[in-house]
C-alpha cells in the first residue's frame, strides 16, 4: 500500500511541479543525506571513540604490567588520540552548523517567496472566482464551452472599462453584475465604461451608478439618451444640495414612481432630478431631501391622494384629481403640475382666504399685515395638508413651490445635456479634470500592475489548484495523510517557537534548549511516529 501511495502522490504533485521546485527538492534530499552522514551520528561516533580510548588506557594502567616510562608513553598517546578525535568532532559540528545555516536560508527563502506570492495569488484567485460567477450568470443559457469563452470576454470588458473610465476591477465587476441582472449582456458590456467614467468623475460608487443606469433604461429613454442620463445627474447635483452619490442611490426608486405617475421622456427624467434639488432647498440635510422627494413622487399616483382630493372643496365641490391629471397630461403637464394647480385653485376660491386678502389690501400697520399674511399661509397649509397627509411629501412640495424658478431652470439644464455633444457634457468635463490628477494616474498604474500580476500568477494558481485537487483525492483514499500533515505542521510550529529563543543549530544539536527544546522534540517525535510511512517518501516540495 505504501508503494501505491508513493506512486499516486508523486504523480499527482510532480506532474504540475515547476523545474525550480524540483531543483529545490533535489537539493533538500542531498542536504538531508549529508546530514545523515556528517550530522548528529558522526558526533556520537566520535564521542564513543573518545570514551573507548580513555577506557582502554585506564584498563592498561590498572593492569600493573607497564613500567613507569611505558605508562607515560601510553598516556601521551591517549592524549594525542583524544585531541585528534576532538578536533575531528569540532569539524563535524562546523559542518552541521554550515548545513543548518544553508537549510535555514533555504527555508527563509521559501517562506519569503511564499509571503511575496500569497497576496497576488489570492487576489488572482478571487478575481477568477468572480469572473466565473459572472460568466455563469451572463451565459446561463449556454454550454460550458461558451461560458469558458465568456469568461475571457468579461475579463476584457472589465479591463477596457477601467482603462477608459477609471476605477478598480472589483467595483467594476460589481457594477457589471448589477446591470447584467436587468439588461441584456451586450448592453451591459457597452454601458460599463460610461458607468465607470461617471463614478470616477463624481465620486459615486460604480454599483450605484449601475443602478441609476438600469433605472434610466427602464424609464424608457432611448439607448442614446440612457447613456447621457448619468451626466444629467451630474448637472442636477451641481445646482443643489443633493450630490451625485446620493442621487445615484435614491433616484432609481424615484424614477419608478415618476414613471407610474406619468412622467416620461427627457423632460420627465429631468424633472425627477430637479425635484430632489428643489426638495433640498427646505430640507435639513441631503438624505432628508431625497426621502421627501421620493415620498412626494410616490404620493402622486397613490389612492390616498385621489381620496384626499375629494375632501378639498372648490366652489363647494370635491376635486376629481385623477381626471385633472389625465387632462393635463394631454397638454404635456405632469401630475406635479396638476397638484400645484389644484392647490392654487383651492387658495383662490377659499372664502376665508379671500376675506383675509381683502383685509390685507386695506391694512397699513406692519404688525397687522404680518399677522394677516401668517393667517393666509395657514389656510394654504391646510389645503396642502388635506391633499398630502404625509409630512415628507408635504415638505418636498413646499420645497418645489418655493423654488419654482430653480426647478424650471434646472429641468432645462438637464434636458440640455441630451443635446450637448460628447466631451462637453457635465460628467465629461468633470472626468477630464479628475483624470489629470496624480491619484487617478496612480490608480491606473496600479490596475495595470494587477492585470499583469494576474496574468503572471494564473499558471501558478492553476498548479496550486491541481495540487489541492490531488491532495483532496489522496485524503479520501488515505485518511491518515491529513492527520500526518497536521501533526507535521504542529511539529514545525513548535520548532519555530523554540527557535525564537535558541538558534536552530543548538536546538537540533540538543544543546541548551531547555523546556522549549524538549517540547518541540516531543511533538516532532510524536508526529514522526504517527505519520510513519505516510510521510516517508513525500517530496519536500510536495509538503510545502
Amino acid at each position: 500500500m505504501a508503494r501505491e501511495f508513493d506512486t499516486q502522490l508523486r504523480f499527482g504533485v510532480k506532474d504540475g511541479a515547476t523545474p525550480g521546485i524540483r531543483r529545490l527538492s533535489a537539493e533538500f534530499r542531498r542536504l538531508s543525506q549529508a546530514r545523515e552522514t556528517l550530522g548528529l551520528r558522526s558526533e556520537r561516533h566520535l564521542q564513543r571513540e573518545i570514551q573507548r580510548t580513555q577506557a582502554a588506557y585506564q584498563r592498561l594502567a590498572r593492569s600493573g604490567t607497564l613500567s613507569a616510562s611505558e605508562q607515560v608513553r601510553a598516556y601521551d598517546k591517549m592524549q594525542v588520540s583524544i585531541a585528534r578525535l576532538r578536533q575531528e568532532m569540532a569539524g563535524a559540528e562546523r559542518q552541521q552548523r554550515s548545513w543548518l545555516k544553508g537549510t535555514l536560508s533555504l527555508g527563509s527563502g521559501l517562506v519569503a517567496g511564499a509571503m511575496t506570492l500569497r497576496q497576488p495569488i489570492t487576489r488572482q484567485m478571487d478575481y477568477d472566482a468572480h469572473l466565473r460567477k459572472l460568466a455563469n450568470f451572463a451565459y446561463r443559457n449556454d454550454n460550458a464551452s461558451v461560458r469558458e469563452t465568456g469568461l475571457k470576454v468579461i475579463d476584457q470588458h472589465i479591463r477596457a472599462a477601467t482603462r477608459a473610465g477609471g476605477g478598480t476591477p472589483g467595483p467594476a465587476m460589481e457594477a457589471l453584475e448589477i446591470m447584467l441582472r436587468s439588461l441584456p449582456k451586450e448592453k451591459a458590456f457597452s454601458y460599463l465604461p460610461e458607468v465607470m467614467k461617471n463614478a470616477t468623475a463624481t465620486g459615486a460608487e460604480p454599483k450605484e451608478m449601475a443602478l441609476l443606469q438600469n433605472a434610466a433604461v427602464n424609464f424608457n429613454l432611448s439607448e442614446r439618451d440612457s447613456r447621457i442620463a448619468l451626466s444629467g445627474a451630474t448637472t442636477a447635483a451641481q445646482h443643489g444640495l443633493v450630490d451625485v452619490p446620493l442621487l445615484a442611490s435614491a433616484v432609481p426608486r424615484a424614477l419608478e414612481a415618476a414613471k407610474s405617475a406619468g412622467f416620461h421622456g427627457r423632460r420627465g427624467y429631468a424633472q425627477t432630478l430637479a425635484l430632489f434639488e428643489a426638495a433640498g432647498s427646505v430640507a435639513g440635510e441631503p438624505g432628508e431631501a431625497a426621502t421627501n422627494a421620493n415620498d412626494l413622487l410616490a404620493e402622486l399616483s397613490s389612492t390616498n391622494l385621489k381620496n384626499n382630493a375629494k375632501n378639498l372643496l372648490i366652489r363647494g365641490k370635491g376635486v376629481d384629481i385623477q381626471a385633472l391629471m389625465t387632462q393635463d397630461a394631454k397638454a404635456g403637464l405632469t401630475p406635479l403640475d396638476t397638484l400645484d394647480r389644484v392647490i392654487q385653485l383651492a387658495d383662490r376660491h377659499d372664502p376665508q382666504t379671500k376675506k383675509l386678502r381683502a383685509e390685507l389690501a386695506n391694512t397699513r400697520d406692519p404688525e397687522k399685515r404680518a399677522n394677516l399674511e401668517a393667517a393666509i399661509e395657514g389656510r394654504h397649509g391646510a389645503h396642502v395638508s388635506t391633499l398630502l397627509t404625509n409630512q415628507q411629501s408635504r415638505n418636498a412640495f413646499y420645497g418645489y413651490e418655493r423654488s419654482r424658478a430653480m426647478f424650471r431652470q434646472l429641468t432645462d439644464e438637464v434636458v440640455k445635456q441630451f443635446e450637448t455633444p460628447e466631451g462637453a457634457r457635465s460628467a465629461d468635463l468633470d472626468f477630464s479634470l479628475v483624470r489629470k490628477g496624480s491619484q487617478f494616474q496612480l490608480q491606473q498604474a496600479e490596475n495595470e500592475k494587477i492585470y499583469a500580476t494576474n496574468d503572471a500568477v494564473a499558471p501558478l494558481s492553476s498548479v496550486l489548484g491541481d495540487v489541492a485537487e490531488s491532495g483532496a483525492r489522496l485524503a479520501q483514499e488515505f485518511p491518515g495523510l491529513t492527520t500526518a500533515a497536521t501533526q507535521a505542521t504542529l511539529a514545525i510550529t513548535a520548532l519555530g517557537a523554540a527557535a525564537a529563543v535558541k538558534t536552530g543549530a543548538d536546538l537540533l544539536l540538543g544543546k541548551g534548549g531547555g523546556s522549549l527544546t524538549t517540547a518541540a522534540g516531543g511533538v516532532l517525535k510524536g508526529a514522526a511516529t504517527k505519520a510513519g510511512s505516510l510521510l516517508k517518501g513525500i517530496p519536500f516540495w510536495g509538503v510545502v
